[in-house]
């Protein structure tokens, strides 16, 4: 139980799918520079979390043996990755646009996370993602800030 619930915390955190209701307005509403920190630094502290809660705290023979939650992580990972893409498409503001996306990379992350118990690829790829997203995504909420301010 205490597994679940630390995990469910993180995700909401982690704002990953189904969870992710409050990120987007948030990203939309608060100024650039925050946002970008925020796309850069908080979610990737929050995986790095969930990394060492799967492997130091809780060992990875227990998420896939006791749990199962290996394969339910991937089927998340899927939806996720689905429907971010699916609702950034459908947005007409650019930092809401890139705040679903976000959900979308997130899903992404997720997936190697979840097959990390089969492949230790799934991990590299997962650790990877988590530094490309940070300064790719960091980098595109600052200049939607400086096209915002084009605007004004």
């Amino acid at each position: 139980m205490a597994f679940a619930m630390i995990v469910v915390g993180i995700m909401v955190k982690a704002y990953i799918f189904p969870l992710h209701l409050w990120q987007p307005d948030v990203y939309t509403y608060a100024p650039s520079t925050i946002s970008s920190m925020m796309a850069s630094v908080h979610v990737k502290v929050m995986f790095y979390i969930l990394l060492r809660m799967f492997y130091s705290v809780f060992t990875i023979e227990f998420v896939r043996h006791y749990i199962g939650l290996d394969i339910l992580i991937c089927w998340v990972a899927a939806i996720a990755i689905l429907a971010g893409s699916i609702w950034a498409i459908k947005q007409r503001n650019l930092k809401r646009m890139l705040a679903y996306s976000s959900v979308s990379q997130m899903g992404y992350i997720l997936l190697g996370l979840g097959l990390s118990p089969l492949s230790p690829w799934g991990l590299v790829g997962a650790a990877a993602h988590i530094l490309n997203h940070a300064v790719g995504k960091g980098c595109l909420f600052m200049c939607a800030g400086a096209i915002g301010q084009q605007e004004d």
